[in-house]
């Protein structure tokens, strides 16, 4: 980062201040970003092989056993996600925790405990909504399988096309919002070990920010507080979020959420 720009932007958060913070943040998440998105890739090929490996051997489709199967793989495969994505976890909210620390004028040590905690505990809760996405869908396709008489090859050549497309559109979410969701778990720690008595959060203000985002643009609250909890509804006019993955106290607020964490100093 640049030195002594949170001196800069202290004085106001305005669009000059934006674009200054942009500037330093952008490197960061891209960088990230790809290693996050690789990551995923490589999992998804992974776990369509180890499916593959296990499901080919059946030469007439028996639904029940193939669904025991992936359940089983999928089982198999949650230790492989957690080694894979603790360390991107780890470094991206340390790198942004120890960037806060050095200009907040803390000692980037100390933020580790939170950095720690927050990685314990979310890599599970991360691998366990992954893995319920990816059980639905192939128990969907199972169950279409069966409706429509598919044959093995037909169901193989199903899972095939779903893994691909995983690889690529659910691998970008995955690093889009877990970027994001690192970086400010990060900023999170250094504010706290800072002292820091309120945050704010910010948008990136432009015409891509959804309704949700936009209405929380600058709002304050103190630092520890809970914006959102789990079975909340965040209503915008006739719109109707439907807070059901984790407790909100930093950005993402949502899937491909772009917004950021910000102290009030």
């Amino acid at each position: 980062m640049a030195a002594g720009w949170v001196d800069q932007l202290r004085e106001d958060w305005d669009a000059a201040g934006l674009r200054l913070w942009e500037k330093v943040q952008d490197p960061v998440a891209r960088s990230w970003e790809q290693q996050f998105g690789e990551t995923a890739a490589g999992q998804f090929e992974a776990e369509h092989r180890a499916l593959v490996r296990e499901l080919r051997e059946k030469a007439a489709p028996d639904w029940q056993r193939i669904e025991l199967t992936i359940k089983d793989v999928l089982e198999s495969r949650e230790g492989d996600w957690r080694a894979g994505f603790i360390p991107l976890f780890q470094g991206l909210t340390e790198e942004w925790a120890d960037e806060w620390a050095v200009e907040l004028g803390v000692d980037f040590a100390l933020t580790r405990p939170q950095v720690l905690e927050f990685v314990e505990d979310y890599a599970f809760q991360f691998v366990e909504r992954h893995q319920g996405v990816t059980r639905d869908a192939l128990a969907r396709t199972v169950a279409l399988a069966h409706s429509e008489g598919w044959g093995t090859l037909e169901f193989m050549g199903q899972l095939q096309t779903l893994y691909e497309g995983w690889e690529v559109l659910r691998s970008e979410m995955i690093a889009r919002t877990e970027t994001i969701r690192s970086e400010n778990a990060g900023s999170l720690a250094a504010y706290q070990v800072a002292e820091v008595r309120e945050l704010q959060w910010w948008t990136a203000l432009d015409d891509r920010v959804c309704a949700f985002c936009n209405a929380l643009h600058g709002r304050k609250w103190p630092t520890g507080d809970t914006l959102f909890r789990v079975g909340d509804q965040f209503r915008v006019e006739d719109a109707v979020l439907r807070l059901n993955y984790e407790d909100v106290k930093h950005p993402p607020l949502h899937v491909f959420c772009r917004c950021t964490l910000l102290p009030v100093v």
